[in-house]
Parts: C-alpha cells; sequence; structure tokens
C-alpha cells in the first residue's frame, strides 16, 4: 500500500491524480517490481511549506 502526501512549495496546488501517475510510475523498479502490485493508495494534500514535497510511505499488505 501507499500513502502519497503532496507539499506544495506555495498556495498554488497541482491536480493530485497527475502527481500519484507519476510517482507511482516512478516507483516502478525501486519499490516494487510492477505497480499492478500495489493494492491500495491513499493521497493527500500537505501544507505548503514554501520549499515542496512527495512525501511516500510504502507499506506490506501481508496475504494481499
Amino acid at each position: 500500500s501507499l500513502n502519497i502526501t503532496l507539499v506544495p512549495k506555495n498556495g498554488t496546488v497541482m491536480d493530485l491524480d497527475n502527481c500519484l501517475k507519476v510517482s507511482i510510475d516512478a516507483l516502478k523498479g525501486i519499490a516494487y517490481a510492477d505497480d499492478k502490485q500495489v493494492r491500495k493508495i491513499v493521497a493527500q494534500y500537505g501544507k505548503a511549506d514554501g520549499v515542496g514535497a512527495l512525501v511516500v510511505e510504502i507499506e506490506s499488505i501481508q496475504g494481499g
């Protein structure tokens, strides 16, 4: 499962679904062999911090 938080640099907010696609594809070969293995995604915006970040937490789902 993936828990993704998009932390914008400023008040400008981009489409969260676009961020998800890019992030999930970028983790292929690093966090999992194929993004078909991802069974759960939680996505949210964080508070703008003047820097910007993408925070990704990965958890194994047992029996999945």
